[in-house]
């Protein structure tokens, strides 16, 4: 009789511990993401921290992590490369736990946003599951293409740096606040940052260059824009636009970024032209930041700079598309004064109508290029213009 007492009482207080296990570690999973690296390119190996926290005074015999990555991002385990990451564990009560996984990453912003977790209570009564929600960010930014041979055609537009000329400053173009120097005119004081400081300060504009550089991109590859994307082809207009703002810091060179890619915000991508020491910095983010699709025709970009430019700004434009429309925006910014480069894949590169001949031509051939049809879009299948 004792012995049954004994086995009862054993059953009772597993089961209760089961029970009161259950309710004290539901939701008391936490999981964060940590990346060390700030700056990422292309191709790179990437150290991406799991943290599994258990915020209970419970222990979690085991646990498994099952957290899907993006279809740009692998891990990497010994010699084979794995859409996702999981393991198995174990947490003591009050317990972190981290472990660090390789992933080989590919230009883009990439959120990792959701982890599913299971464990259990250890002794078999018991089995928990949960999604997790994250908030981890990997922005990747593009390689510079080393390959592209361009500069010959870039000195053919904007000249060696020698030959560059500044002018005075213009003030339209406000850049900062500096302290007083002599000679600096009154009108140029900025009276609120003096009473702030306690010392003269003074409105610093950008000076008015002969070259003032822009890179225009496009992801239009169709009629109609929307429909698909060629996703070799904007890699490599990415690489090639990193190596033209390259170039364009290398010469002291005001340079900004136009494009109809999509990017993590609202309305077209638009890089203001500076010529200040992180600029470099802001484009090539902005490019990490691009995806595949289009958010307008590319004549509407074009079509949004006349009248916006300085005279004799240099644009070279990126463009895997042409049609009468966009021949027709790029002629009025000829016939604004602007200088003109055109890099045009390798297929549309020998029939541009409507290009005047005065604008020079770099074809773009991209190996192994394959049409996909963006997501969410409909429509049947159209092929290159």
């Amino acid at each position: 009789m004792s012995a049954l007492l004994w086995v009862v009482a054993l059953v009772a207080v597993i089961y209760g511990y089961s029970k009161l296990w259950e309710r004290y570690t539901a939701g008391k999973i936490k999981l964060t993401i940590r990346i060390d690296e700030e700056i990422i390119y292309d191709g790179e190996e990437v150290e991406v921290w799991t943290v599994l926290e258990n915020e209970s005074w419970l222990p979690i015999p085991w646990l498994e992590l099952l957290m899907g990555l993006p279809s740009s991002l692998r891990v990497i385990e010994g010699a084979e490369e794995k859409e996702e990451i999981a393991y198995r564990t174990f947490l003591l009560p009050r317990q972190r736990v981290q472990r660090m996984h390789k992933v080989r990453v590919k230009r883009g912003t990439h959120r990792l946003v959701n982890a599913e977790i299971q464990y259990g209570d250890g002794i078999g009564l018991k089995g928990m599951f949960e999604q997790l929600h994250l908030f981890g960010r990997i922005q990747v930014r593009p390689r510079v293409a080393e390959e592209f041979d361009i500069d010959l055609r870039l000195q053919e537009l904007v000249g060696e740096k020698s030959v560059v000329r500044w002018y005075q400053e213009d003030s339209s173009r406000l850049i900062g606040i500096r302290s007083y120097m002599q000679g600096d005119p009154y009108k140029a004081i900025h009276w609120r940052a003096t009473a702030r400081t306690g010392e003269l300060m003074v409105k610093q504009f950008d000076t008015t260059s002969e070259t003032d550089f822009y890179v225009v991109m496009n992801v239009q590859f169709f009629a109609t824009y929307w429909w698909g994307t060629i996703k070799e082809v904007v890699e490599q207009q990415c690489r090639i636009a990193a190596k033209l703002f390259q170039r364009a810091e290398e010469q002291a060179f005001p340079f900004g970024l136009y494009t109809n890619a999509s990017w993590s915000g609202a309305g077209s991508l638009h890089i203001p032209l500076q010529s200040l020491p992180g600029q470099m910095d802001a484009v090539l983010a902005a490019l990490g930041d691009l995806s595949y699709k289009p958010n307008s025709p590319f004549e509407d970009i074009l079509r949004n700079l006349r009248g916006r430019l300085h005279n004799r700004s240099t644009l070279v434009v990126i463009t895997p598309y042409w049609d009468d429309r966009i021949a027709r925006e790029v002629e009025m910014l000829r016939s604004e004064g602007h200088q003109l480069l055109l890099i045009a894949s390798d297929h549309i590169a020998d029939q541009l109508p409507g290009l005047s001949p005065s604008i020079p031509v770099v074809p773009l051939h991209v190996e192994n290029a394959e049409v996909e049809q963006l997501e969410g879009q409909g429509g049947s299948e159209e092929v290159p213009a």
